[in-house]
């Protein structure tokens, strides 16, 4: 793990921090935005409470290929309409390491911004395949919440 290669990305959402704040603890909402690009959610499982997991499944293309994998962790932080931290890890290319993702919702004049961080990667080329995917789902959240 290299502390200096992390995602960081700030998003505004022309919706307020209640609603969007929601869209990260609800699977139906879930479903609907959280997979990157192409993918799909077949399936969400959530315990929307501090020491409580999710497990997100995600089929469809990507990169070029057919895959299926889950993402799962365990909610660390969570401050209703203003925080979230969770680690979490994928199984898309077997064993990945523990990253630890903090959301930060902060009301702004259009809506709310969010800014997002993830820690933990091993190397950049992982670093940046998850950049893209919080692009692309981010671009999701905000088609379906405005």
């Amino acid at each position: 793990m290299n502390p200096n290669i992390k995602v960081q990305m700030k998003k505004t959402i022309k919706a307020s921090p209640e609603k969007v704040f929601d869209a990260w603890k609800s699977p139906n909402l879930l479903k609907s935005w959280f997979a990157p690009g192409t993918l799909s959610i077949p399936e969400v499982q959530v315990d929307f409470k501090v020491g409580g997991k999710f497990v997100i499944s995600m089929e469809g293309e990507m990169r070029g290929q057919q895959t299926t994998g889950n993402m799962s962790g365990t909610y660390m932080e969570i401050v209703p309409n203003e925080r979230l931290v969770f680690d979490c890890t994928g199984t898309w290319r077997g064993p990945a390491p523990h990253t630890t993702v903090t959301v930060e919702f902060r009301k702004v004049a259009d809506g709310t911004e969010i800014t997002l961080s993830q820690t933990g990667f091993i190397d950049e080329k992982d670093c940046s395949g998850h950049t893209h995917g919080w692009e692309s789902s981010f671009e999701k959240l905000h088609k379906l919440l405005t």
